[in-house]
């Protein structure tokens, strides 16, 4: 019998093959061809490894001046690293917080602000929302401003929270944690 998808998916199930693909290799091989095609086994890894370890994003002299940015993607989430204007080194998710279209495509660069490509919303380089057009009168920029990533101290390094997670962003929040 086959089992649904969201069976698959069940970390037991997932688990439970895991150990049965391990079980089964042949040592000094390579592992199973799912090891690296597999979209569950995909999914599994990106919850096991990038949602709950810290993942390095850059060193902070990768980001000399204000405006100096790095971007990145750790598991399936775009990830912009950049110096704010006072000095301090601050990592945000690399997407609009109106649409979510992706805010940079340039690997590192400088920039005097962040803009996004689609509807021009403008950012800060402290992530808080400067500009936003045809926007409700109620419309609030406040909330709005960029998600920022979990960081330690010289090197930059993400935790990435999955929306849902205790501390995660949430539709709406200004933080996606501590």
């Amino acid at each position: 019998m086959s089992l649904s998808l969201a069976d698959r998916l069940r970390p037991e199930a997932v688990h439970d093959r895991l150990r049965r693909l391990l079980r089964t290799r042949k040592p000094d091989h390579s592992l199973d061809r799912a090891f690296y095609t597999d979209p569950e086994i995909y999914a599994f890894d990106l919850q096991a490894v990038f949602n709950r370890e810290w993942i390095f994003a850059a060193a902070a002299c990768e980001l000399p001046e204000p405006g100096s940015f790095v971007t990145l993607t750790i598991g399936t989430s775009p990830i912009l690293v950049l110096r704010d204007r006072s000095g301090e080194v601050r990592a945000f998710f690399n997407t609009c917080r109106h649409r979510g279209f992706k805010l940079c495509d340039t690997a590192r660069g400088r920039m005097p602000a962040v803009i996004c490509p689609y509807h021009r919303w403008t950012y800060r380089l402290d992530g808080t929302l400067a500009a936003a057009k045809h926007m409700p009168a109620d419309f609030d920029r406040a909330d709005h401003g960029l998600l920022p990533g979990r960081r330690a101290t010289g090197l930059r390094v993400l935790r990435r929270r999955p929306v849902g997670a205790v501390g995660a962003a949430r539709p709406g929040s200004r933080q996606a944690g501590p």
